[in-house]
């Protein structure tokens, strides 16, 4: 079973697009009397150009791995922006912390590569987190992200078989002695934040729980 991320205390720099020259951050002005009204907040698409805006700043696709690092960041430009996201320690406590075996490896130049042919398939980091955890889980994935096309057999479990199924729950039992109870807990997601795209999903609930439902719903397909 996944267990919970601690937090690890880091300083996030607020001057974010100074500092990062992070682009196109949208931004409310202070001469603005809009913004001097204690509900002042961005709309759900100025939050979803945060994200990108984040990513880009980063030099990440929204579906590379994340980690509290980049939460912090994304939550500090919403702060800036009017929005003071209520759960924002749960959404740190749920993303990986900074020194993560997959967060440590995938920011090499050949984790990197890896990690980009395998990330567009669909709860990918979840079973890849899942195999980390298991007994010669970290000894495959180094074999893998440093073998030559290792990310294929990656892919080729990743397509889901004639009934539909994440063949990756095989490869993570098979890593684990071909457990059933691994297997079946395998095809369940982790509930982690792996990516710019799931960190806007959780902000589109969070925003939803403090400021209602949008006249014009907004969706994080844009980000893809």
């Amino acid at each position: 079973m996944i267990k919970q991320s601690k937090f690890i205390p880091f300083v996030v720099v607020i001057s974010l697009s100074n500092v990062f020259g992070f682009p196109n951050l949208p931004s409310l002005k202070a001469e603005d009397p809009a913004t001097e009204q204690k509900d002042s907040h961005p709309t759900l698409n100025q939050v979803f150009k945060a994200v990108t805006g984040v990513a880009e700043g980063r030099k990440r696709k929204v579906n590379d791995l994340i980690d509290q690092r980049d939460v912090a960041i994304t939550l500090a430009v919403l702060a800036k922006m009017g929005w003071k996201v209520r759960e924002a320690k749960q959404l740190l406590e749920h993303s990986l912390p900074p020194n993560d075996f997959l967060v440590n490896r995938f920011s090499t130049k050949k984790g990197a590569e890896f990690m980009r042919h395998i990330s567009k398939y669909n709860r990918i980091y979840d079973q890849l987190d899942r195999i980390q955890q298991v007994p010669q889980g970290r000894k495959l994935l180094d074999e893998l992200i440093h073998g030559p096309d290792g990310y294929k057999l990656i892919q080729y479990y990743a397509k889901s078989d004639a009934k539909g199924r994440n063949r990756l729950a095989d490869l993570v039992a098979s890593v684990n002695g071909e457990d059933r109870k691994v297997r079946k807990e395998a095809q369940k997601t982790t509930g982690r934040i792996y990516t710019y795209v799931q960190l806007a999903e959780h902000l589109k609930t969070s925003y939803t729980k403090e400021f209602g439902s949008s006249k014009k719903p907004a969706t994080t397909e844009r980000l893809l």
